[in-house]
């Protein structure tokens, strides 16, 4: 459940990206949307992940070790956003980018981890537990954009977007580990 409430404060990074790139670094919406539409990209290549972590078991177990690895992917990509403040825009959208990577693997091994737990309660565990996964995803998405929204009206020159990538980090070792 954790998981997905860390799926659904990625959204306070998207719009803290937005931020960043339009009151940090001037961009203009073209280069800021294929900046952002970058970090999207990993998203596409889940069915790779689904089967890399089916073939490759990490420490004996096809799936609890990638989350942890990921988590701690995920957790290292957000936290060198607000630790190199000098960064460029392009260091940004990858680094985002590799957080992407790891969050959609992870969300790939979570979804694994479910359909073998629906399968222990044939009758009511598919509805339950998408049910729970779907409310989490809404709490997580609804926070991060409460939270992303006070701090970049709060502090709107990219000082509030590096809070958020912070935040995101922090949730994602604490939860996602």
């Amino acid at each position: 459940g954790m998981q997905y409430s860390n799926t659904g404060m990625r959204q306070m990074l998207v719009l803290a990206m937005q931020n960043l790139y339009d009151n940090k670094y001037h961009l203009d919406q073209n280069k800021a949307a294929l900046y952002i539409s970058n970090t999207n990209l990993p998203w596409s290549f889940k069915i790779f992940y689904g089967i890399i972590c089916d073939l490759v078991a990490i420490c004996g177990s096809s799936k609890r070790s990638y989350v942890v690895l990921m988590g701690l992917f995920q957790t290292v990509a957000l936290l060198i956003v607000p630790l190199f403040p000098g960064m460029t825009a392009a260091d940004v959208m990858w680094v985002t980018t590799v957080y992407s990577i790891g969050g959609a693997f992870m969300e790939v091994v979570c979804q694994g981890m479910m359909v073998v737990e629906c399968r222990k309660d044939p009758k009511y565990g598919s509805e339950d537990l998408q049910t729970f996964a779907w409310c989490m995803y809404g709490i997580g998405g609804t926070f991060a954009c409460f939270m992303q929204g006070w701090l970049c009206t709060k502090w709107p020159d990219g000082k509030g977007a590096l809070i958020c990538y912070l935040i995101t980090g922090v949730f994602t070792g604490i939860l996602g580990d």
